[in-house]
């Protein structure tokens, strides 16, 4: 893998151009130019014969002046028919005019170069991704995390919303102005916040979830929000997969979870929310991508135990999909997601040689109140081998890949 650095305050384009641009200031030459006494008597004999031979000339020729400048509206040039001429040059300016809007929207990448953005959204998750076909897939959206009850004074008039104030400027600066999904991992407010914004601003063609609620207000609005502008719901199981296009698949290793309705058709509540991750491995142009959530390590351990006996495999072929992972000790990526911002709680010893990932991905609040990353969980990495990247410290973090090569670039430098 290959490592590129930047600095640049905008962190957009993922191919530069050589060459400086230089500014370059001319000032012309100038001045006030006075006349003399008789020189300006002269001029201004001059002046008064001209204008009166100008008078004389206009009064001539008013007839013509009046019919160039008569008042004809609208209607008179509608009685005049376009010759074929002019069609074809409209035709071929709405032509032109829709091929420069078509390319001003296009997220700058080469032909067959898949992009993946870690977003910088201090303390959550939030990721980017396009396809080498042009699909836009948000993972996550980020979100403002409140704790607990506060008085009344404390509480801001207008808060700081992630979604607002982040996701959804840095899509719009993009290029980006309709998600062909939005993939929600679970239902903490790190996670699904910011995407309240995102549905009520930007088109979205399709909504996926672990089909649990949390059973608390906002992410009920979330999903009314949903159901409002007829974005259609998928309830993610094990054994499902998603092809936006022909180089890219995501096969969904997790949850295993029951989505029957309750009484009355609600959806189940789920007071586990990181355990009911939707887990999926990304396959694109090349490479594959381990997306983790949240997950605990008894998630990890019960994905280990059932890739082990074939019931993870046996899972796609019930639906049709011809997946499976290898049942030996290891089973490469190239790309980490790593649990739940790096905490204790998750990516334990097994999981981690299983996966043997050459890079991992933390997404973390530059000093967060958590402790995230964990010590313990950058030691078994470094163990492993993975390369290690953080929001924390590098901003946001993109990998361009194409034809199984994955190039990095990070937005801010570390301190040393």
């Amino acid at each position: 893998m290959q490592q590129a650095m930047n600095v640049e305050a905008d962190t957009v384009p993922l191919v530069h151009a050589s060459g400086e641009r230089r500014l370059v200031e001319t000032v012309q030459p100038g001045g006030i130019i006075t006349p003399t006494k008789n020189q300006g008597r002269n001029d201004q004999a001059r002046s008064n014969h001209s204008g009166s031979m100008t008078a004389l000339s206009a009064s001539i020729a008013w007839p013509e002046y009046t019919s160039a400048f008569t008042a004809r509206g609208a209607g008179y040039y509608g009685s005049e028919r376009m010759t074929l001429f002019h069609k074809w040059m409209c035709g071929l300016l709405i032509l032109i005019l829709a091929a420069g809007l078509g390319w001003a929207y296009r997220t700058p990448q080469p032909p067959g170069t898949g992009v993946v953005q870690f977003l910088d959204i201090g303390q959550g998750d939030s990721t980017l991704i396009t396809t080498p076909g042009g699909k836009h897939i948000l993972v996550d959206g980020g979100g403002t995390v409140h704790f607990g009850n506060q008085e009344s004074w404390r509480i801001r008039r207008d808060p700081y919303e992630v979604g607002a104030k982040v996701v959804v400027p840095l899509l719009k600066k993009r290029g980006i102005h309709r998600l062909d999904a939005v993939i929600l991992t679970h239902a903490d407010q790190d996670h699904a916040g910011g995407l309240q914004a995102v549905l009520e601003q930007i088109p979205v063609e399709r909504f996926m979830f672990n089909g649990t609620t949390s059973g608390k207000d906002n992410f009920e609005k979330l999903l009314d929000t949903a159901v409002e502008r007829h974005i259609p719901l998928y309830a993610i199981q094990q054994g499902m997969s998603y092809a936006p296009d022909a180089d890219t698949t995501l096969h969904f290793i997790s949850p295993d979870l029951d989505h029957s309705l309750n009484e009355g058709g609600r959806l189940p509540v789920s007071e586990h929310q990181n355990h009911d991750s939707v887990v999926f491995l990304l396959d694109m142009a090349g490479a594959s991508l381990l997306f983790t959530g949240d997950m605990d390590a008894a998630a990890e351990q019960n994905l280990l135990y059932m890739i082990q006996d074939g019931s993870l495999a046996a899972s796609f072929k019930q639906d049709g999909n011809s997946f499976s992972l290898s049942s030996s000790t290891q089973a490469a990526v190239d790309v980490l997601k790593v649990a739940h911002h790096g905490s204790k709680t998750s990516s334990t010893e097994a999981w981690l040689q299983y996966w043997n990932a050459q890079s991992a991905v933390i997404s973390a609040g530059a000093n967060n109140t958590y402790g995230h990353p964990n010590p313990g969980v950058l030691e078994r990495l470094e163990a492993v081998g993975s390369q290690i990247y953080r929001t924390d410290q590098m901003g946001e973090i993109q990998m361009r890949i194409k034809d199984g090569k994955i190039d990095v670039r990070q937005k801010l430098i570390m301190d040393e």
